[in-house]
């Protein structure tokens, strides 16, 4: 904005603006001696200097500017809804799902695996089930798990768990209602947004230290691999430039050091719950979450009210600075309940 030529990296974001505005140049910024050589060629070209400086000036005012962003913005959101059909969404909300969803005073949503049930441990789970059968009428109970619809499926059978009104499956990339699983095609859209699921496959066949997991692992809109036993920090960091590198965008998922995956980078289970909130007109503050591990991080910490268990991972511990995340001292299904009802007290409703 102040004419100033820039110097910057030729990966990420500052690569479109400079191409598109030419107001500097990009070199490697992890060596001192291009980012000299590129301020000094520019110091030295003065006809140089004022071409950066005046296109900087110019892209400043009429690019960047506040009132540019906001014309955009609004000449796309217009576009959208001169174009959106509102006849499907009118349709679910009419459904009998969709009266329950949508009439419901309280969501409660629980993470599966280490939150509901811990391999054969179902301590609390039966307490749980009653309370939940107790309070239909007006709690919607929902699932989110790190598992595909199928591998969920099978654990609510396995386990005898309450069927839920809705599951979040595979991280937050899926969203199902009922136990007819019927897909939230409006989630499946929004997610699609830049997911070249083929081309990233692709291309990480050339990245050394993963190895792609069995068929039934993988989904649509997800990716999962293994990684070596000696998959470090320093691995993680270069798997992002390489995706930065080959203009791919994706969520990267690290579980236990051992487990990978790549999901479109809207798609996570907050980020579902979100758009839960926002699709059926239901306030975050009166959203229960509950999770153990770091991928419900985005879940747990927010505007719902959120439960973590005693036995949570470690990653979590910084979630205690959140007044709406109630850090129980109960595992499990046991932990979820006791979170709840320290929530429902708090509620303006005292019980839903």
């Amino acid at each position: 904005a102040c004419g100033l030529p820039v110097i910057a990296s030729p990966t990420g974001g500052p690569k479109e603006i400079l191409e598109q505005n030419d107001n500097g140049l990009l070199v490697n910024v992890e060596d001192p001696l291009e980012i000299a050589a590129g301020i000094k060629k520019i110091i030295a070209d003065h006809s140089l200097w004022d071409r950066y400086s005046a296109n900087g000036v110019l892209a400043s005012t009429h690019l960047y500017s506040w009132s540019s962003f906001a014309n955009k913005y609004m000449e796309v959101i217009d576009d959208l809804w001169k174009h959106k059909n509102n006849s499907e969404l009118n349709f679910v909300r009419k459904t009998a799902y969709g009266k329950k969803l949508a009439a419901a005073k309280v969501y409660v949503i629980s993470d599966l695996d280490g939150t509901l049930i811990e391999g054969a441990d179902v301590t609390g789970l039966a307490e749980f089930s009653e309370w939940l059968a107790a309070h239909r009428e007006t709690v919607a109970f929902g699932i989110a798990s790190g598992r595909n619809r199928i591998i969920t499926q099978q654990a609510i059978e396995k386990y005898n768990l309450p069927q839920p009104d809705f599951v979040i499956c595979s991280a937050g990339a899926e969203i199902y209602y009922t136990n007819q699983y019927i897909a939230d095609k409006g989630w499946d859209s929004h997610i699609d947004y830049q997911w070249k699921r083929e081309e990233l496959q692709e291309q990480l066949t050339k990245f050394p230290g993963i190895r792609l997991q069995e068929t039934d692992a993988q989904w649509p809109f997800k990716i999962s691999y293994y990684v070596n036993d000696h998959f470090s920090d320093d691995d993680l960091a270069n798997l992002y430039k390489f995706l930065d590198d080959h203009k791919l965008r994706a969520k990267v998922l690290l579980t236990d050091n051992k487990f990978l995956d790549f999901l479109p980078f809207r798609a996570s289970k907050g980020n579902a719950v979100r758009y839960l909130s926002y699709k059926w007109h239901h306030p975050l503050n009166r959203i229960i979450t509950a999770g153990n591990g770091g991928n419900d991080k985005d879940m747990l910490n927010g505007k719902t009210r959120s439960v973590v268990v005693s036995n949570y991972s470690p990653e979590l511990e910084e979630l205690r600075k959140n007044k709406n995340i109630y850090f129980s001292g109960f595992p499990v299904a046991t932990g979820v309940l006791d979170g709840i009802k320290f929530h429902m007290t708090t509620m303006e409703d005292k019980h839903p």
